[in-house]
């Protein structure tokens, strides 16, 4: 408890948190319930049902609960809101996290009561704290470079600085979606991002090139002069070749040969009848020149 409560109120502190603790044990008494007695059987229940009710709390008695869990542990408070996510404590939550956020900032599960629409939209200060915030999943940081989240500087760096500590080969996977949120990056951290990551894993680099060539054919069809990504992706791509070292324009070279031709035996096969083309398969793999380096995009661990 906080300190200097006087003997009248750590009494009623204590109160409320025994009546805290029979909370979650009752839920957990009626998740194991639902385990051993999952038809509701009479003879099996553990206690009566009505002694073990949630749904008659008042949102007061919830806000009540939050600040007695608040106050042992800004963590439980979270797992409480995680566990019964109603709007009064959820909101209440989210207030008390913005007064206070050093007292959660370890926590990575917390940053979403933090880091809301809203908050991001009104700019506040509290949002400075992102720049010590434990880190989130690779997930939950590809979340905040949704364009909701209005591209906010200290957000996109923090999703940016999450994605760094992954490796490369784990990143490629989520590609699309992060060249994507390149149509709202007015500040060119994302960009930056790809192009320095590129720099240090050449398959990243490779995969990045085929996605920006995709996009960029893909957009061109449209004949959509207001989107800005054909001409984003097209100048991404002309960096990370510039910055290509002499070893890494050969292997890049080598394996997009490699792909165009592998490609190319499609064409070959297409005016062959069905029961020539496994032959003419063989054939035409048997001509490829493979080395040690080279790798089908869709394979990129191969």
């Amino acid at each position: 408890p906080e300190a200097g409560l006087l003997p009248a109120d750590m009494s009623s502190f204590l109160e409320s948190q025994r009546l805290l603790m029979l909370l979650l044990v009752r839920h957990d008494i009626d998740r194991l319930s639902a385990w051993r007695n999952p038809q509701n059987k009479p003879q099996l229940q553990l206690m009566k049902d009505t002694d073990r009710s949630t749904t008659d709390l008042t949102p007061a008695a919830w806000t009540e609960h939050l600040k007695t869990a608040w106050m042992a542990s800004p963590r439980l408070a979270l797992q409480l809101v995680l566990r019964f996510p109603t709007a009064p404590i959820r909101d209440q939550l989210q207030q008390l996290i913005r007064q206070n956020p050093a007292a959660v900032m370890n926590i990575p599960e917390a940053l979403p009561f933090l880091v809301t629409v809203k908050n991001v939209t009104d700019d506040i200060p509290e949002l400075r704290y992102l720049l010590y915030w434990a880190p989130v999943s690779l997930t939950m940081a590809l979340a905040l470079l949704g364009k909701e989240y209005r591209n906010h500087r200290l957000v996109t760096y923090y999703a940016l600085e999450v994605m760094k500590t992954f490796d490369p080969a784990v990143v490629i996977f989520y590609l699309p979606q992060i060249v994507q949120a390149l149509r709202h990056d007015r500040n060119g951290l994302i960009s930056d991002f790809l192009l320095k990551m590129s720099m240090k894993s050449n398959k990243f680099a490779h995969q990045l090139i085929w996605t920006c060539q995709t996009e960029s054919e893909v957009d061109q069809t449209k004949n959509d002069k207001s989107d800005p990504l054909p001409g984003i992706v097209t100048r991404l791509r002309s960096e990370i070749l510039a910055n290509f070292t002499a070893e890494a324009q050969k292997i890049y070279s080598e394996e997009f040969d490699f792909f165009n031709a592998v490609t190319q035996i499609s064409g070959i096969l297409k005016p062959l009848p069905p029961e020539a083309r496994k032959g003419k398969i063989i054939e035409e793999l048997k001509k490829l020149h493979v080395t040690k380096h080279l790798y089908l995009p869709t394979n990129v661990n191969s």
